[in-house]
């Protein structure tokens, strides 16, 4: 019983509500192994970060484990940078919790903290955002995860809640 569930298909897009999108940017193939390397071991940086500043609101955090190609979010927020993958953080939120939930300072400590270490920065850029469940629209023709346990989503460039880009 116990390894049935621990092998069950984590539905990611369907179990959480609220995402966190992190568009890794950048302008050549080397620049691009590097700063998707970086990003990539700083995000669960992040998701420390969120845990610790929303102890009581989030119930639970996830990063998706794979990143989605410009193709797969159909992105048009970032055709001026030649690369772009874009990782997906789930957030699950207490229901108890009545006001709104603002991760905005949060997000620029860590974006400051991107920035501070970022190698080249002409070529290279991450752009945080914020989406509901609603805002995300499936890609796939019939809306349920694939073989590889996810699946590939479009982001409503006209309804973010907040953005962070630097």
């Amino acid at each position: 019983m116990a390894w049935t569930r621990l092998f069950k298909r984590l539905r990611f897009f369907a179990r959480y509500e609220h995402f966190i999108k992190l568009d890794i940017l950048s302008q050549t193939p080397d620049e691009c192994l590097k700063w998707q390397s970086y990003v990539e071991k700083k995000m669960k940086d992040l998701c420390d970060m969120l845990f610790n500043d929303f102890r009581e609101q989030i119930l639970e955090l996830r990063i998706h484990p794979k990143p989605f190609t410009r193709e797969e979010t159909r992105d048009t927020l970032n055709h001026e940078w030649t690369y772009c993958e874009s990782y997906f953080i789930g957030l699950k939120l207490s229901r108890s919790e009545k006001k709104p939930l603002d991760l905005r300072s949060t997000v620029q400590k860590f974006a400051l903290m991107l920035d501070i270490n970022r190698y080249n920065k002409q070529d290279s850029n991450c752009r945080v955002m914020h989406y509901l469940r609603e805002q995300l629209d499936p890609v796939s023709s019939t809306g349920s995860d694939n073989q590889a346990g996810c699946n590939a989503m479009h982001c409503t460039a006209s309804s973010q809640s907040w953005e962070e880009r630097f």
